[in-house]
């Protein structure tokens, strides 16, 4: 789950600045100069608008996930080797960024992937990877099945570890496009394996008798199924052939055009 449809390219913000929004071939939208000085002026006040209005989602997407992460590891729910390896992947995206895969423009790139179909990709998973597995912990709680409840624990963890970094590092001038693909392709890898745990619980003996028949087992069932096959797609299907490789060519490009200039 990318936030890789960013409409605004925001320039490296320093004293006064303000962080307007820069021109550049990848955008899907050319700036356009007529001269006048009130319609220019217009036009940087508006795009400011929307660049203020997207942190805004930014920061209130970020308090989310990070109070999420913050109840479930409190609640201890969370295993230990799953805390682990957010922090030390989290480590190792910032040494990444520092040490390798640089970022080698002052603004951030737009996404690889705009447009209504692959918007509605995204919608579709953050609904069937992300809202319906929430509801599902929450119905869990409250009906006492503690047990399936800590089965799906570990991967919608991961999952909101891995929305609250792209979130980051998506709207972050200092991160890459390598880097950006780095935080979904990690996570998505180190998930699999928690959805299978999760998904042979359930399909297990293991259920609590409690809750061994019935529509809520029919339902966990079902969502457990359907996560494993789309972020088995997303991740074989998508981020590995397709936006690992486009964003490596797209990468090396600018930087290549910027060692010219």
């Amino acid at each position: 789950m990318a936030w890789m449809a960013l409409p605004t390219v925001v320039a490296e913000q320093g004293p006064g600045q303000g962080g307007e929004p820069l021109p550049h071939a990848l955008s899907s939208a050319n700036m356009e100069v007529d001269g006048g000085k009130s319609s220019n002026s217009k036009q940087v006040k508006d795009t400011k608008g929307q660049t203020n209005e997207m942190y805004k989602k930014t920061y209130t997407g970020e308090i989310v996930f990070s109070s999420l992460c913050i109840i479930l590891i409190a609640g201890g729910w969370v295993p230990k080797e799953d805390i682990i390896f957010s922090i030390l992947t989290t480590l190792y995206i910032f040494i990444m960024q520092k040490k390798v895969f640089t970022a080698v423009t002052p603004y951030i790139i737009p996404g690889m992937f705009p447009g209504k179909v692959f918007a509605i990709y995204l919608s579709t998973m953050s609904v069937l990877g992300l809202l319906f597995p929430l509801v599902y912990l929450i119905g869990a709680y409250i009906l006492g099945d503690m047990t399936g409840f800590e089965a799906a624990v570990p991967s919608i963890f991961l999952l909101l570890v891995q929305c609250l970094s792209e979130n980051y590092t998506y709207t972050r001038v200092s991160f890459s496009l390598l880097i950006r693909v780095l935080v979904p392709v990690m996570y998505n890898a180190r998930r699999i394996f928690t959805l299978w745990t999760w998904a042979l619980y359930i399909f297990g003996d293991g259920v609590d008798p409690e809750f061994s028949t019935g529509y809520w087992l029919l339902c966990g069932q079902i969502l457990a199924a359907v996560n494993v096959i789309i972020w088995n797609y997303n991740l074989w299907c998508f981020l590995i052939p397709i936006f690992l490789p486009g964003s490596m060519r797209a990468y090396y490009k600018i930087e290549q055009e910027q060692q010219r200039s």
